[in-house]
């Protein structure tokens, strides 16, 4: 049962970061006029998502190992993978649906058209030279 949800870890690893490697390459690419735009931009959105895909993937794996899924041969076998399915459908929506709510909260703000939003400072309005008598 172990050996399944390393195995599980490993594949929705691989499988989750080489696919949001390639939607930021693409978003980057094809949709942004400035870098950084991508679904994954910094340190602890990285870690959330190697988190959270090692948290499905040993869960997937430990599903699979408890169920017995590898005991089962020809039309048993599709019907115990169909329930395990079943079994793994709630769970990937509830770990997807929380990595997306943190990694939307962790992105920050994503429109940085003021100038104040990208640290400047604002400059004051009324000056000295404004003054009606001209000095």
């Amino acid at each position: 049962m172990p050996l399944y949800a390393v195995l599980g870890m490993a594949v929705c690893f691989a499988l989750v970061f080489s696919s949001i490697d390639l939607l930021n390459w693409c978003l980057g690419a094809c949709c942004s006029s400035e870098p950084g735009g991508g679904l994954v931009e910094n340190g602890p959105q990285v870690l959330l998502v190697l988190s959270m895909s090692t948290l499905m993937g040993a869960s997937f794996g430990l599903i699979f190992g408890m169920l017995d899924v590898e005991d089962f041969v020809g039309m048993n076998l599709r019907d115990a993978l169909v329930n395990e399915e079943r079994k793994c459908i709630p769970v990937g929506i509830a770990l997807g649906s929380a990595a997306a709510l943190l990694n939307e909260y962790m992105a920050g703000d994503r429109n940085l058209a003021s100038p104040e939003k990208r640290g400047y400072m604002q400059t004051r309005t009324n000056d000295f030279y404004d003054n009606e008598d001209g000095l």
